[in-house]
């Protein structure tokens, strides 16, 4: 009897040993896949204005009749998220733009474009997620300037009015990237992690079109 227990004991050990090399091993190769892929930021696709794209300066009216400069000459970066009142993913990702507004507004300007929706609606969108701070201007024409149709969408400009970075933002972590990747002076997170790594295939905006 007390061979059979020694045997199952060191049994049981061994398969403990081997589950904790396998766990070792799972670990690392993730890892190295977090590594390879990188940050995920926001999905850049051809619309809007080109990067390196010079925005001439306007004035426009916001939803409040407060006068707000967008392009040109800027004492800060210029965040533009074009949404909608009516936009499920807009709804879903304006928690995420005022959280940032709040931690970052010091060092970017913040203007929310609306492309669509009544005066009422988007009045009652302003009430709902607490963006009565933020600069908010109700102008499908707008959107329609800058070539953004369908929100939620995200244009950041440097201090002379240049695209710096463009991309769908479906959540916080897409938001963010756009201004990580300004700040690394990559379009994108995933050129970025592209031009680190030395993988080409990485970049999105190598093959893509219209």
């Amino acid at each position: 009897m007390n061979t059979m227990l020694l045997v199952s004991y060191f049994a049981l050990w061994a398969v403990v040993l081997i589950l904790i090399f396998a766990f070792a091993v799972l670990a690392r190769q993730i890892g190295i896949m977090h590594e390879r892929l990188g940050a995920s930021g926001a999905r850049m696709t051809n619309v809007g204005p080109e990067i390196g794209e010079l925005i001439p300066a306007r004035t426009v009216s916001d939803i409040s009749g407060r006068q707000i400069e967008l392009g040109g000459v800027s004492s800060k970066p210029t965040l533009l998220t074009f949404m909608s009142a009516t936009c499920a993913s807009c709804s879903e990702v304006a928690p995420a733009l005022r959280a940032l507004w709040k931690n970052e507004r010091r060092q970017v300007n913040f203007v929310v474009v609306s492309v669509s929706g009544s005066e009422e609606d988007n009045r009652a969108f302003i009430s709902r997620f607490g963006f009565e701070g933020i600069p908010y201007v109700l102008s499908p024409e707008l959107g329609t300037a800058y070539r953004v149709l369908s929100p939620p969408y995200g244009l950041l400009l440097d201090n002379a009015g240049v695209v710096k970075t463009k991309g769908v933002v479906n959540r916080l972590e897409h938001l963010e990237s756009l201004l990580n990747a300004a700040e690394l002076g990559a379009p994108t997170m995933e050129s970025y992690m592209a031009k680190r790594l030395g993988d080409p295939s990485m970049d999105p905006m190598l093959g893509t079109s219209e």
